[in-house]
């Protein structure tokens, strides 16, 4: 049963994960975690979410190496 007063709302937009993936380097970029250099790259040439997360697990191991 409907209300009169009621109205669809709009829901959110689904995000690609071309979205998630600028979202996520975005935020790597601010929180200094790569430098422009890095964010270019990976935005350029980073084409999945597994991708991103295999480069950032190997940058992490050789900064700490």
């Amino acid at each position: 049963m409907r209300l009169k007063f009621w109205q669809k709302q709009p829901r959110l937009r689904q995000r690609t994960d071309a979205e998630y993936l600028q979202w996520i380097l975005l935020n790597y970029l601010e929180r200094d975690l790569i430098d422009y250099e890095v964010y270019e790259n990976l935005s350029e040439n980073c084409e999945s979410l597994e991708e991103l997360n295999w480069i950032m697990d190997k940058i992490e191991q050789y900064a700490t190496a």
